[in-house]
């Protein structure tokens, strides 16, 4: 994201942001569920995800497009109307 000099690179790369976030959480919740020092981290950092302003957003953000069935924002074209109102 930091080389990006165009906005669609930019946006690109905060989307494997966001996957790579979360299957890094998967992947750990999924390899290291038995083992002890794992049971101690994961239900403080599970907490942290939910409480984090951030991290709720990463989660959340992560899953609108696997979830949604539209884009949640899209590019309209703007407008300016000034009506004289005469009293």
């Amino acid at each position: 994201m930091r080389d990006a000099d165009q906005l669609d690179d930019l946006a690109h790369g905060w989307e494997l942001f966001l996957i790579f976030h979360q299957r890094v959480w998967n992947k750990c919740e999924a390899h290291y569920k038995e083992k002890i020092f794992w049971k101690s981290l994961h239900p403080k950092y599970s907490a942290r995800r939910k409480s984090s302003d951030i991290l709720a957003y990463v989660h959340q953000a992560r899953h609108v497009d696997e979830h949604g069935i539209q884009a949640i924002a899209q590019t309209q074209l703007g407008s300016t109307v000034i009506s004289l109102v005469e009293s």
